[in-house]
């Protein structure tokens, strides 16, 4: 299995979905929070395709 580095919009976009679940979390931005699990799997799943899928 041969392994990419995720682009650059995938990793900027994860990481800011990453962040948005951290602040809902502690309660910093209350909306998220009922979401902060699911934000959380949908950003490392981002960066995992980003890292098996070439070009994403």
């Amino acid at each position: 299995m041969r392994l990419t580095p995720p682009a650059f919009a995938t990793w900027f976009i994860a990481l800011l979905i990453g962040l948005l679940a951290v602040a809902g979390k502690i309660g910093y931005f209350a909306p998220a929070a009922p979401y902060a699990f699911w934000m959380m799997t949908v950003a490392f799943g981002m960066l995992v395709l980003g890292s098996l899928l070439k070009g994403l």
